[in-house]
C-alpha cells in the first residue's frame, strides 16, 4: 500500500511520519495506521460486506478479531432500533 522511493517499502516508523505530517496539515490528532485498519474494516461492514470477507481483506487470521473491528458503536445501536 505504502511505497518508499529510496527502498521500495515504507517501515512501519515512515508511515507513521507521513500520516503525523498530513494529520497536522489537516488539523487532525490522534491518526494511527491502527486507525486505519479499524475504518477500512468498519467502512467494508457498513457497506454490506460479509465478515469472511472484511477477515480476508483485512488478513485477520481469527474472525473473532474481525468482529472486534466491525463492532457496532452505541449510536449505531440506537439507530438500528429506531429502524425498527
Amino acid at each position: 500500500m505504502f511505497v518508499s522511493e529510496r527502498s521500495g517499502q515504507l517501515t512501519a516508523r515512515g508511515i507513521q511520519v507521513m500520516l503525523d505530517k498530513y494529520a497536522a496539515l489537516a488539523n487532525m490528532e490522534n491518526i494511527t495506521p491502527h486507525r486505519f485498519r479499524h475504518s477500512f474494516c468498519k467502512n467494508l461492514a457498513n457497506s454490506g460486506a460479509p465478515i469472511e470477507i472484511v477477515r480476508r481483506l483485512a488478513r485477520h487470521e481469527n474472525i473473532q478479531t474481525t468482529a472486534i473491528y466491525i463492532d457496532p458503536s452505541h449510536q449505531e445501536q440506537i439507530n438500528a432500533l429506531r429502524k425498527m
